[in-house]
């Protein structure tokens, strides 16, 4: 620091206090009195031990305070950890959920800055964007893994550039498997060509966003038990069993379909026998293949055992409509994070449909003037695509399925900036409000569930 008087002439033998105000470092060699130049030194100011801003006040009797500032990096790494995407399951030739990231510390502090370059070591597959920068969080994430064409386990190593660098490198390891889901179609009444056709390739996007294998479950139910196409069933379902029926619900328009899952298990209360309801009025106007989907997405859990795992927040059913509805579970909370939901300011997350309609729609969908055309919302639109998100099979997760995130479709959403009405009236009240039992794996009832 530089004292002078008035007309800027050097001062000398004035005492000056240095003092660390910021970075939790510290100063020698203070007061210090001010030379024949009219300068005060300090002997040191060493900085905080955290990659941080340091500030530092020169103080004296009369004067102005002046305030050194300087920013602590540290010189070297000397850590990296795993810090996600490590120990994963998911589908051969995809890649997993999760891109692999490691964090870079030094001092016990992230480190930013550091080169990490992810190599394959096992099990074939590839990996995208494999050399990357931690950022000031010190965390560096490979673009994506993608897992080799066939089963078991594969290897991704992920190198800091340096040495005498503990834990390094980071091995990440994953087990590949093909999907081992199944979902069996059964009709009351035989589909046309076309007709099979669409709910085939429904039930096969299912497969791919559910890979896990569940057990088997010797069903047992009497006709009419899970619905007018329950014919009663006495087999073994491997993982799921889905009556669908094509009959008369209410005439042209409006309700398309309905839904429900019947059974689920006492082991994770996942559904093993649903019934699926297509009004015949609409089968030669509507996208047989998206409502199937849909309604497919209902019997497997989605809206229709939300409550059962104490996912639904603030239900607006029975009869509070416009309440924040919201499904917490934290997998989907993330993936409506990375499509976008960073920025929603509307409420609490996910956002649920807590206004249209009713009992079939309030409650079990995502909120139509949040999420507009995904598919998963209670209405069908009138024009464009209707994509199955990531978000939708992040809340499958939720309730206990091994998934893969790459069965979604592309979606994205500026969240802040929706709002008004629906574009179209279609799939309204469709999630079908009944008892849910639950069995053992012999088929023996142990409870019911009352909606």
């Amino acid at each position: 620091m530089v004292v002078t008087d008035a007309f800027g002439n050097a001062v000398s033998g004035e005492s000056i206090a240095f003092t660390v105000t910021g970075g939790a470092g510290s100063v020698t060699g203070s007061p210090a009195s001010s030379d024949a130049s009219g300068i005060a030194a300090a002997v040191s100011w060493t900085l905080g031990g955290a990659p941080a801003t340091n500030t530092l006040d020169a103080t004296g009797a009369g004067l102005p305070t002046v305030t050194f500032t300087a920013t602590g990096v540290a010189a070297t790494p000397d850590l990296v950890v795993v810090n996600d995407g490590d120990n994963q399951t998911g589908l051969i030739g995809v890649p997993v959920n999760i891109a692999p990231s490691v964090l870079v510390t030094s001092g016990g502090f992230p480190f930013p800055g550091a080169n990490v370059t992810f190599a394959v070591t096992g099990g074939g597959g590839s990996v995208t964007n494999n050399v990357v920068v931690t950022g000031a969080n010190g965390i560096a994430q490979v673009g994506s893994w993608t897992l080799g064409v066939g089963p078991g386990v594969n290897t991704v190593d992920a190198t800091v550039t340096g040495t005498g660098i503990t834990g390094n490198p980071v091995a990440f390891t994953a087990t590949g498997q093909a999907s081992q889901f199944s979902i069996t179609l059964q009709f009351t009444l035989t589909p046309t060509a076309a007709q099979q056709a669409a709910f085939d390739s429904a039930a096969a996007l299912w497969t791919r966003a559910i890979i896990g294998d569940l057990a088997d479950v010797q069903v047992v139910t009497t006709p009419g038990q899970c619905g007018s196409g329950d014919p009663g069933l006495n087999q073994a379902v491997d993982d799921v069993l889905i009556l669908v029926t094509l009959d008369s619900i209410d005439g042209p328009g409006t309700i398309l379909g309905q839904a429900r899952p019947c059974l689920i298990r006492t082991t994770g209360n996942l559904p093993l026998l649903g019934e699926m309801t297509f009004d015949t009025a609409d089968l030669a106007t509507l996208d047989l293949e998206r409502t199937a989907i849909h309604e497919m997405g209902h019997v497997l859990g989605f809206g229709s055992i939300w409550s059962i795992f104490g996912f639904l927040q603030t239900p607006s059913l029975p009869s509070s409509p416009g309440v924040d509805t919201h499904f917490d579970g934290p997998v989907a909370i993330a993936a409506f994070d990375s499509i976008g939901g960073t920025n929603y300011t509307g409420g609490a997350k996910v956002p649920v449909e807590n206004t249209l309609f009713g009992q079939g729609t309030r409650d079990s969908h995502w909120r139509e003037s949040v999420f507009d055309a995904e598919l998963m919302t209670g209405i069908s639109e009138a024009t464009g695509p209707m994509p199955l998100s990531v978000l939708s099979i992040a809340s499958l997760q939720d309730l206990g399925y091994l998934v893969n995130f790459s069965a979604a479709e592309p979606y994205s959403q500026v969240f802040t900036l929706r709002a008004g009405p629906p574009r179209s009236t279609d799939l309204r009240d469709e999630v079908i409000r009944a008892p849910i039992y639950v069995v053992d794996r012999r088929g023996r009832v142990v409870n019911v569930i009352q909606p």
